[in-house]
């Protein structure tokens, strides 16, 4: 029934036509991963952040190894997922550490708490790999990492199945603190196929109704953190900024990605782009209680997924292309970029 209800919004893409205007397509050879390699991949196989002191974190890692698959790079596949190994997977289950302080001489870990979108990323890249490279070890380790989320990162909370951003530290005494990026629509769409459990299906619905509730400000977008109470209101996190920024820039580029995006959904994100419809004019964050914005511009990758969203309502002859990476960008910036072009290519080659 999940599958078949996957199909069905499959074609309200295929109805709106939306990437047919963005000219990257899947089979092509691409020449970003080379440069992405360069710039942010060390020889061992650590993803490094250079926008964060040149720490790595489990989500990098898993970013990395996603891109790595896509290309049909395993000698650079292994090398990631032996680096995370050794260096993350070093909690007493299966899931990672969440980050790796590179300004640490004597502990790079010493916060062992994990981080439950990269270890959904991870998982993802794994499987996907163990599919394309017919290799059992890296499904089995996925499983294997999906069985831990399960037992503990899902609450049965407010009458939804919650993902929990991490294992401590989320959860309130009448409240979960919750990051609407970590739904990552892609891979509940995989995990489903493989994995006997209905937490994958119902994630899929409780992060479609969650991103319908959380809507704030003038602009009725998410924040990059929000709370849930235990009546089931969706509030602004008072723990975090209240801002649209780094985090929630994902939410579109994952519901396009997952193939359950619609005009409904993507309204705001469309609203936003016309407003900062000038190149260097968009905010690289908005205070969604009081209205101020950054006083720096958003970075290009920012762009990318607005591009996408907006391509739902556009003209099939308008121009959408998505930058390519370029020299002397950050690592996030490069990286919202990279996935922004993978889920335009394989949201082209499913339909």
């Amino acid at each position: 029934m999940f599958a078949a209800a996957v199909g069905i919004i499959g074609l309200v893409l295929i109805q709106y036509s939306p990437f047919d205007q963005i000219s990257h397509l899947w089979w092509e050879e691409d020449p970003d991963w080379r440069l992405y390699k360069t710039l942010f991949i060390s020889n061992d196989g650590r993803v490094i952040d250079t926008g964060n002191q040149y720490s790595s974190h489990s989500e990098g890692q898993g970013w990395g190894m996603l891109f790595a698959v896509k290309n049909n790079d395993q000698s650079s596949f292994d090398q990631l997922w032996r680096w995370t190994r050794e260096n993350l997977q070093i909690r007493q289950d299966p899931l990672f550490v969440w980050r790796w302080d590179a300004n640490q001489s004597d502990n790079h870990t010493p916060d062992t708490n994990n981080a439950s979108d990269g270890d959904l990323y991870i998982a993802w890249s794994l499987l996907r790999a163990g599919r394309r490279w017919s290799n059992a070890e890296y499904t089995n380790a996925a499983k294997e990492i999906l069985k831990y989320i399960r037992e503990k990162m899902i609450r049965h909370y407010a009458g939804m199945t919650i993902l929990l951003p991490g294992e401590k530290g989320f959860e309130r005494e009448d409240y979960l603190l919750l990051n609407l990026s970590y739904w990552i629509f892609p891979a509940f769409n995989a995990f489903d196929q493989i994995d006997p459990s209905p937490v994958w299906h119902e994630l899929h619905e409780s992060g479609i109704k969650l991103i319908n509730e959380a809507q704030f400000g003038q602009w009725k977008l998410p924040s990059d953190w929000i709370k849930l109470t235990i009546t089931g209101e969706v509030k602004l996190s008072e723990d975090f900024p209240p801002r649209f920024s780094y985090d929630a820039i994902r939410v579109p580029l994952l519901l396009l990605w997952g193939q359950v995006a619609n005009q409904k959904l993507l309204k705001p994100y469309k609203k936003l782009s016309e407003h900062f419809s000038k190149p260097g004019t968009a905010p690289a964050w908005i205070d969604l209680k009081n209205g101020s914005v950054a006083p720096y511009q958003a970075s290009e990758g920012f762009y990318g997924v607005m591009t996408l969203a907006k391509a739902i309502f556009s003209d099939p002859k308008t121009d959408l292309t998505i930058p390519n990476l370029r020299k002397g960008q950050d690592y996030y910036d490069a990286s919202l970029l990279m996935l922004a072009h993978q889920a335009v290519a394989e949201t082209k080659k499913n339909d």
